[in-house]
């Protein structure tokens, strides 16, 4: 059975291990096996996760920052994180975000992260007409799964280089943008 829930302190190991088992599954020969591999990689994710959930959100005036978690059988097994879209200047979009969306490789295929997605959803449309959310363009699988879930990127959506490990190596993003009213 699964659970969408608002998640809390004590859910900070299990988030970070959801995290870091999705990111060297789901990344692997996007990022270097060398980076994902470290034991460095998955402190600094778990340091992270239990510094935010233990704090909270930053106050920065958001209308939502809320991270919510599947549990399967009891088991938080991924986490979804949703708020104001950042554009980065401080000013309000008017959209909401899909800060990030990660499950445990194990709790993949099996209907988690539609329940999860259509949570986030659901608590986005609460303060927000349309949504956006950012992935690696070269994951063909989570691209897959956000357009089936009614998602879109058409021709013209922003590409943008970025950088997100220590390496500085550049990867390629794309936005999908939803409706919903």
């Amino acid at each position: 059975m699964t659970t969408i829930r608002e998640a809390t302190a004590n859910d900070a190991v299990a988030v970070a291990a959801a995290h870091v088992a999705a990111w060297r599954t789901g990344y692997r020969g996007v990022f270097p096996d060398e980076y994902l591999d470290t034991d460095e990689f998955a402190q600094t994710r778990h340091d992270r996760w239990e510094r935010r959930l233990r704090d909270g959100p930053p106050d920065n005036g958001n209308v939502l920052n809320t991270i919510l978690v599947p549990e399967l059988d009891g088991r938080v097994v991924g986490f979804g994180h949703v708020g104001d879209e950042d554009v980065g200047d401080g000013a309000p979009s008017g959209r909401g975000e899909v800060y990030g969306f990660y499950l445990h490789p194990d709790a993949w295929g099996n209907g988690v992260a539609t329940l999860l997605m259509a949570a986030c959803e659901t608590r986005l449309a609460a303060h927000f007409e349309q949504a956006v959310l950012w992935t690696l363009f070269d994951t063909p699988r989570s691209r897959r799964f956000y357009e089936k879930v009614g998602w879109g990127c058409g021709e013209g959506d922003e590409l943008l280089t970025d950088t997100w490990d220590p390496a500085d190596d550049p990867v390629t993003v794309v936005q999908y943008r939803r409706s919903l009213g």
